[in-house]
């Protein structure tokens, strides 16, 4: 099977590594305001599978408004061409569990971070903060069936985050962590302490507020270790994705 999921290791991440000296994972997540079990049952219906060629790849992505979506830039691309998939081979399953899901539809048009390239292999610090895609669906989601993600800038060191994802040999529901650590803020990559693997890539980030607020932060591009221990990496989404509305409204 052909894989379209997270790039593994990045050339082992040499260059991410240089960029983390320094850094510490942080022992324990300063903020306890994790995600209750209500708010996790609100929040599944926006993540869902974008499956990939009839299903034989899959990525995680989330809803950011009623017609689009967001997910890592690299899941459209085919890893082994290197070629952009055609929107007619892409699928958004909303809620994806167990077989089914809220609702399924189909990709008008996608659009990736302007200065983000695929083959981008000599600046792997470069491609992990561009790889951000949207997506716009052919169907707007159903009223009240799912609630867009409300986007913010990373949270300080040490918080405690959220992370949402649909796995490779756990792809028939989502994987829910939140034990996760924001281990630091590198040249506008999120280094997040939290496992991931295959399928996790473009999977939401969350932070929630002390007053109850929870918003999406990052999402994941790729991993890597700091100090022995395995680190997730995701893009600041924020400043990014203005321009890329811009850029996705201008397309046929």
């Amino acid at each position: 099977m052909r894989s379209w999921f997270l790039t593994t290791y990045y050339w082992m991440l040499a260059w991410c590594l240089i960029c983390y000296i320094g850094l510490a994972l942080p022992s324990h997540a300063e903020d306890s305001h994790l995600l209750s079990q209500k708010e996790i049952a609100t929040l599944l219906p926006s993540v869902g599978r974008l499956s990939i060629d009839q299903g034989d790849g899959f990525c995680t992505a989330s809803l950011v408004s009623e017609k689009i979506i967001v997910t890592a830039a690299h899941c459209l691309f085919d890893s082994a061409t290197g070629q952009a998939f055609s929107a007619e081979k892409l699928r958004f399953q909303a809620g994806w569990r167990a077989g089914k899901a809220y609702f399924t539809t189909a990709i008008k048009r996608a659009v990736t971070h302007p200065d983000y390239q695929f083959e981008d292999i000599f600046f792997e610090t470069r491609r992990i903060r561009n790889d951000i895609a949207l997506l716009e669906l052919k169907e707007a989601v159903p009223v009240g069936a799912a609630m867009p993600f409300k986007v913010d800038g990373f949270p300080a060191l040490g918080a405690a985050l959220a992370l949402v994802s649909y796995q490779r040999g756990k792809s028939d529901g989502p994987h829910i962590q939140q034990n996760c650590g924001a281990a630091g803020d590198q040249i506008g990559m999120l280094v997040l302490a939290c496992e991931v693997t295959f399928g996790s890539s473009g999977a939401p980030v969350f932070y929630k507020y002390p007053d109850g607020r929870f918003t999406m932060v990052s999402l994941i591009s790729a991993k890597a270790q700091l100090n022995g221990q395995d680190v997730a990496l995701g893009p600041a989404l924020q400043p990014a994705l203005t321009r890329m509305y811009a850029r996705l409204y201008a397309r046929p």
